[in-house]
């Protein structure tokens, strides 16, 4: 019955259907992770099916159009729903196949002023830091010794050449180990067509978790609603049949107030694909 539902809400002669030279190209880069590289398609997405994606460089910051795009199973299984996308992925790699490669060039030590910047500033903070130890002692308050921003003037601070050199390799080398951290992501990218082959069948979770969060997804997103990555947005997917313990509802609440935002809880039954909703806010005394 359920399958029914979703292919009733999923068919092929939706209204949305688009005409085939429109398909946008999604990447699939492993098993569940997908991404974008065309900027005009992340651009299409955004401004006419209501997807937005998630930078890899600036994870926060999910308004970006700036590529490449990460995709999360549940927005890139709606749209492939929908008949708007295929789902792409690397051949092997061949002699007949031309791939190009961007690199990623460290900031120069001397000409990037911003860097500079940050390294004199780092210097002179080091510098007070130790002039608050010798005159409060070792055993003086973390907050008394703490550096303030005011307290950093890199115009009265005398910052030796091989100082300023040692906090700017210092730097560079912290750039390059975020590059190459473990959770990193190598990004495969080629421009020729015939480097990629179109995916008959798409992998996506099968788990209890993710179903409930693709029926809700799913809904809200064909109620018009945009929906970004990321808990701070306040939409909780959960099992109509478990309860929900009373402390997880209180912190998820006061999180919310937090951030002045409003939980939607989505509340999902194992038999029906449409969620049933309520908004729960912090209740405030004074109010």
């Amino acid at each position: 019955m359920v399958d029914d539902c979703v292919n009733k809400l999923v068919s092929p002669q939706s209204e949305f259907r688009i005409i085939e030279d429109e398909f946008i190209y999604v990447d699939e880069l492993a098993p569940c992770s997908f991404a974008i590289f065309n900027d005009k398609d992340a651009q299409v997405l955004k401004e006419k099916y209501r997807i937005i994606g998630d930078p890899f460089d600036r994870p926060d910051d999910a308004n970006s159009s700036e590529i490449p795009l990460l995709l999360m199973s549940e927005q890139v299984q709606v749209l492939l729903e929908q008949n708007f996308i295929r789902i792409r992925r690397l051949k092997p790699l061949t002699e007949d196949i031309e791939f190009s490669v961007q690199t990623i060039k460290a900031p120069d030590e001397i000409e990037d002023s911003v860097l500079v910047e940050r390294a004199k500033r780092m210097v002179a903070g080091r510098k007070i830091k130790e002039q608050k130890r010798k005159l409060f002692g070792e055993d003086a308050p973390t907050a008394q010794k703490r550096v303030k921003k005011n307290d950093i003037n890199i115009n009265d601070m005398e910052i030796t050449n091989e100082e300023l050199q040692r906090a700017l390799k210092e730097l560079v080398e912290n750039q390059r180990k975020k590059m190459v951290e473990d959770d990193s992501i190598a990004v495969p990218y080629c421009a020729a067509e015939n480097a990629y082959e179109i995916l008959s069948s798409v992998e996506f979770p099968n788990d209890p978790e993710y179903r409930r969060r693709v029926t809700v997804f799913r809904d809200l997103w064909r109620k018009g609603f945009f929906l970004s990555p990321g808990t701070k947005y306040m939409v909780v997917c959960v099992d109509a049949a478990e309860k929900i313990p009373s402390l997880e509802l209180i912190s998820i609440s006061r999180v919310a107030t937090q951030v002045k935002k409003e939980v939607l809880l989505a509340v999902v039954a194992a038999d029906s694909v449409i969620p049933y909703y309520t908004k729960i806010n912090w209740w405030k005394g004074s109010e």
